[in-house]
C-alpha cells in the first residue's frame, strides 16, 4: 500500500511488519533452502528500508519489485516442499 500510494511512512511500516512475520515463521521450513530464501527476503527488506530512509521513490519501487520476486520464490519452494512431504495444502494444492 505504501509503495503504490507513494507513502514512505506506510512503506516503512509495511517492511517492519513483513520482517516481523518472516522472523516469526522461521520454523516453517527449517532447512538450508528456506534459510537462504529468508535471508534474501530480509536483505531485500533492508533495501526497501534504505529507500524509505532516503525517500528515493525509484529505489523504493525497485526494492518492492525485488521483494515480490523474493516472496514468489519462497512460496514456490514452500509449496513444493509441502507436496514432497505429502502434506495437504489448505487451498487443495
Amino acid at each position: 500500500d505504501g509503495v503504490t500510494s507513494g507513502s514512505f511512512r506506510r512503506a516503512g511500516r509495511g517492511a517492519s511488519e513483513l520482517r516481523r512475520i518472516s522472523e516469526a515463521c522461521n520454523w516453517f521450513l527449517p532447512d538450508d533452502r528456506y534459510t537462504a530464501l529468508s535471508d534474501d527476503f530480509r536483505n531485500t527488506l533492508n533495501l526497501l528500508d534504505l529507500a524509505v530512509s532516503k525517500r528515493d521513490a525509484s529505489k523504493l519501487v525497485e526494492s518492492y519489485t525485488q521483494l515480490i520476486e523474493s516472496c514468489t520464490r519462497c512460496h514456490q519452494q514452500a509449496t513444493s516442499s509441502q507436496i514432497d512431504l505429502g502434506l495437504k495444502l489448505p487451498n487443495g494444492g
